[in-house]
């Protein structure tokens, strides 16, 4: 998760400017999250996604939290985040799916 994060980092610095690469680092470390929490689960006793019922809604809720900080501009204003484009958060979701699928 590191790496990917330091990368989205490194990318949005040298393509975009230092507040985007900040905000793109703090995206991808919290999308990376929510792919993990994915995967996180048991390997000795599975259990079906559809049996822990708060999972869903939990993850649903943090993207929403994320989404938060990043667009809605007074909370955006305090924790110093940029908006993002398209290709921005094609980086993102790249970058921090790929280390679930290592």
């Amino acid at each position: 998760m590191g790496f990917t994060t330091l990368f989205a980092y490194k990318y949005g610095e040298t393509f975009r400017n230092p507040v985007i690469a900040k905000t793109m680092a703090y995206s991808n470390l919290v999308m990376a999250q929510m792919f993990n929490v994915f995967d996180a689960r048991s390997a000795e006793m599975p259990t079906p996604i559809s049996q822990n019922k708060l999972l869903v809604p939990s993850v649903a809720i943090s993207i929403a939290t994320l989404l938060a900080t990043i667009y809605i501009n007074p909370i955006a204003n305090i924790f110093g985040n940029a908006k993002l484009s398209l290709t921005d958060w094609l980086i993102v979701f790249v970058s921090s799916g790929i280390i679930s699928r290592i």
